[in-house]
């Protein structure tokens, strides 16, 4: 299901003989019960640039439906800190940084 908020769709782990993973082309898909539901969206974040999420493992198409509507819904710093890592934020400090850090211990108290 394509809409301008994204896409749900749903996928299983099945494979085939040769061990590649069948996803949607599984023929037991359409059986109810059988894989999970899936959204992909995306949507600005506080740089201003698009960030993407596909999410899965729901039940149903609404449970995937109201998952991507809470989302979209929620702000661009909740975003933007669901899509960091911790060497991604690491590394944005580091960059954006304005001036040189100094040591916090004076050099007069030294330990013997």
């Amino acid at each position: 299901m394509r809409s301008d908020k994204g896409v749900i769709f749903t996928r299983c782990g099945c494979r085939d003989i040769a061990g590649q993973s069948l996803e949607q082309r599984c023929p037991q898909l359409p059986e109810r019960g059988h894989g999970s539901w899936y959204f992909h969206c995306s949507a600005t974040n506080l740089l201003g640039r698009r960030e993407r999420a596909r999410r899965g493992g729901y039940p149903s198409q609404a449970a995937a439906r109201e998952a991507r509507d809470a989302w979209l819904a929620g702000t661009a710093a909740d975003r933007t800190a669901q899509g960091w890592t911790v060497e991604r934020w690491l590394r944005h400090c580091l960059d954006s940084r304005t001036h040189s850090t100094r040591s916090a211990t004076p050099a007069t108290s030294r330990w013997s």
